[in-house]
C-alpha cells in the first residue's frame, strides 16, 4: 500500500482540500504493489456537511487493476489505482480522503491521504450540473404508449438542476397485468424504499445497487443515489404502487378491481437535495394530479412547519417496542431512568398505543374505545405524566398516540363517547364493519 501515516483523526488543515462549490467531481490516483491490491477495500471522501461533522462518500474504482486481471504479474510490480465520484459539500467545503484496507487481524484499518505525497487528488466544481433528459435518469420497459409531462422548475428551488416528470399510462395499457410498465433507475449506487408492511404500517428498506425482491411488498416511494451525487425519486399515483420485480427494476402495479380516478402513473424527480425533491414532489402531485380540490388544504413548507430545532434534531423514544400495549406511567419513568443511567438524553417521548380506556371483550385484540380518558389503572394521574416528563425529567416534547377511528375496532356502544356523540359505521376493505 502507499506509505501513508495512519491516524485516527483527519489530517491537518494543510492536507485538506477546500472548495466553495456545493458539489464537486473528485479523482484520487495512487499506486500500490499488485500483491496489496486485494487488501485495498475502498477509497472514501469525507466531506463537511454540518461543521464540525463530516460525512463519508465512497468513491468508485475507475478502470483500475484488480486481483483477477493481474494473474501472473510480478507481485512486487505496481499498479495505478484511480477512484472517482461526485461529492456534495456544504458549509466551509472541506474534504479529506482516506483509503480503507483489510487489516491482518481481520479489523479494517484506514490511512488518511496527504495530497501530493502518496496520492494525487484532483477536484473540480460540478455544482452547475446540466439538466438531464428523462432517458438519462430511468429506462421505461414494457409499455410504449406513455405520456410524459415535464414539470416546470420552481423559481424558488435552491437546486437549479432539479427536474420532475409526470408519467401516465393509457387505459388500454393499464388493463392487462402483463403489460404494466417497469422503471429502471440508471446508474443506481444505493437506494431506500418505503414499503407497506401492513395496511396501516410503512417500513423503510435500504440497499445498494440491487433491489430486494423476496418481500413482494407494495412500494410507496423509492429514492436512489446516482454516482454524480444526484438523487432519483419515484412516487406512484395512489392507488398505484411499485413492486420490485427484478433486482434492477420497479414495476408499477395495482389491484385489477380497484378503480383509480387519478389514472395510473408515477412522478419521477431528479436533483441534488433529497428533502427538496420530496417536498416538491408532494406539492406537484397535489397540484397536477389531485387537482387541488377545495377541501384539500395546501401543503405547508416543511422547513417552516417543522423547524429542525423543534423535533427532528432531538433523540426520541417511542414506548411501543419497549412495552407494547402494557405501557404504564411507572414503566415510562423507569425507562427514562435507564436512559439517564446510560447518559442518553431523551428529548422527545411518544406514548404509544395502550394508554387508552378500552373495553374488555372476550377476544382481546378486538378492543374498542370506551372514553377519551386514559386508563387510570395504568396512569393513576391521567395524562399529567406529560407534565412530569417535561418538568421533572427534562423531556422537551411529549406526544400521545391515537387512532383516527377511536380504536382499531371502533367505539364501545356502552361508553360515554357513544352516549354523547353520534357515531357512524366504517366498512373495511375485507367487508367487516366498525361501529
Amino acid at each position: 500500500m502507499p506509505t501513508i501515516a495512519a491516524s485516527a483523526a483527519r489530517p491537518a488543515p494543510a492536507s485538506v482540500l477546500t472548495t466553495s462549490a456545493s458539489t464537486v467531481a473528485v479523482s484520487v490516483v495512487a499506486t500500490c504493489r499488485h500483491a496489496d491490491l486485494p487488501r485495498l477495500l475502498r477509497c472514501e471522501a469525507w466531506a463537511s456537511t454540518d461543521s464540525p461533522n463530516f460525512t463519508p462518500y465512497e468513491l468508485r474504482k475507475a478502470d483500475s487493476a484488480s486481483s483477477a486481471s493481474v494473474a501472473g504479474v510480478d507481485p512486487d510490480s505496481h499498479a495505478v489505482l484511480q477512484f472517482e465520484g461526485h461529492v456534495p459539500v456544504t458549509r466551509d467545503g472541506e474534504i479529506s480522503f482516506r483509503f480503507v484496507v483489510a487489516g491482518d487481524d481481520g479489523v479494517d484499518a484506514f490511512e488518511w491521504i496527504a495530497d501530493g505525497e502518496t496520492a494525487t487528488v484532483t477536484i473540480s466544481d460540478s455544482s452547475a450540473q446540466s439538466a438531464l433528459a428523462l432517458q438519462d435518469v430511468i429506462d421505461i420497459v414494457g409499455v410504449a404508449s406513455v405520456s410524459v409531462d415535464e414539470v416546470p422548475r420552481a423559481l424558488d428551488a435552491s437546486d437549479a438542476s432539479a427536474q420532475q416528470w409526470l408519467l401516465r399510462w393509457q387505459a388500454s395499457d393499464a388493463a392487462a397485468a402483463d403489460s404494466r410498465p417497469e422503471l429502471r433507475v440508471r446508474d443506481m449506487r444505493r437506494h431506500v424504499l418505503v414499503e407497506r408492511a401492513q395496511l396501516w404500517w410503512l417500513e423503510p428498506r435500504a440497499g445498494a445497487a440491487a433491489f430486494a425482491t423476496e418481500t413482494n411488498r407494495d412500494i410507496q416511494l423509492a429514492l436512489a443515489l446516482r454516482p454524480d451525487a444526484r438523487y432519483v425519486l419515484l412516487v406512484p399515483f395512489p392507488p398505484t404502487y411499485l413492486r420490485a420485480r427484478t433486482t434492477d427494476t420497479l414495476a408499477l402495479d395495482w389491484s385489477a378491481d380497484l378503480a383509480s380516478p387519478l389514472g395510473h402513473g408515477c412522478l419521477v424527480a431528479c436533483g441534488r437535495d433529497p428533502e427538496e425533491l420530496l417536498d416538491r414532489a408532494a406539492k406537484t402531485i397535489q397540484r397536477d394530479v389531485l387537482g387541488e380540490p377545495r377541501d384539500l388544504a395546501p401543503l405547508p413548507d416543511v422547513a417552516t412547519a417543522f423547524p429542525p430545532s423543534q423535533i427532528w434534531d432531538h433523540f426520541a423514544w417511542c414506548t411501543w417496542d419497549a412495552f407494547y400495549k402494557e405501557v404504564t406511567a411507572d414503566k415510562i419513568l423507569a425507562g427514562l431512568r435507564e436512559f439517564r443511567a446510560m447518559d442518553v438524553p431523551v428529548d422527545v417521548v411518544l406514548i404509544d398505543d395502550g394508554w387508552q380506556d378500552f373495553d374488555t371483550p372476550e377476544i382481546p385484540y378486538k378492543q374498542r374505545l370506551v372514553s377519551i380518558e386514559p386508563d387510570y389503572t395504568k396512569f393513576p394521574n391521567g395524562l399529567d405524566i406529560c407534565r412530569v416528563l417535561k418538568e421533572e425529567h427534562g423531556v422537551k416534547y411529549v406526544g400521545v398516540w391515537h387512532t383516527l377511528i377511536g380504536c382499531w375496532h371502533g367505539i364501545s356502544p356502552d361508553g360515554p363517547i357513544a352516549q354523547k356523540y353520534r357515531l357512524t359505521s366504517v366498512t373495511k376493505k375485507d367487508g367487516s364493519v366498525l361501529e
